[in-house]
């Protein structure tokens, strides 16, 4: 795994909707924000922002591993490491967060998806669109709270 602020040449084939584009690389121009937390924080979490890349180890090619990842059957996508998060804890960096929420913290963790491996259910309901659909999506994320955790493992066995 390999952390890094650098993102502004990474622009994944599989994001294809301009303004996801347009997002990925104005959050990229800037560093990411180092603000320290300015109170007590269960679980020891930090008020900053972590771009995460995972590649195989002496492969720094970002964008051929995302293409790689993208160029992926839907079925295979949690077989294998997403290739780029971006995590935060938004609630690290509220002052008030403790007093209207005592004890809990939340997590924000933002990543890519090919569109073509959930286009087969993009004109049926939400909330009714299948097993096949939602063991899918649960696998998704359970591959990227895995990852997440192997970063932050104080996290582990938290999510209500």
């Amino acid at each position: 795994m390999r952390h890094s602020a650098r993102l502004a040449s990474l622009s994944p084939p599989c994001v294809t909707q301009p303004a996801l584009r347009h997002s990925a690389r104005l959050a990229s121009l800037s560093p990411p924000c180092f603000a320290q937390p300015t109170h007590t924080y269960p679980y020891s979490l930090e008020g900053k922002h972590f771009w995460c890349y995972w590649t195989k180890k002496g492969d720094e090619d970002i964008d051929g591993v995302t293409r790689e990842y993208c160029a992926k059957d839907g079925a295979d996508i949690s077989k294998s490491p997403v290739p780029l998060l971006f995590i935060s804890f938004p609630s690290a960096k509220d002052p008030l967060w403790d007093e209207k929420h005592p004890g809990k913290s939340s997590a924000t963790i933002v990543t890519f998806a090919n569109f073509d491996w959930w286009k087969d259910w993009e004109h049926e309901r939400v909330h009714a669109r299948g097993e096949v659909y939602e063991d899918r999506k649960k696998e998704f994320g359970e591959m990227i709270w895995a990852q997440t955790v192997s970063l932050f493992p104080q996290l582990k066995d938290k999510v209500e």
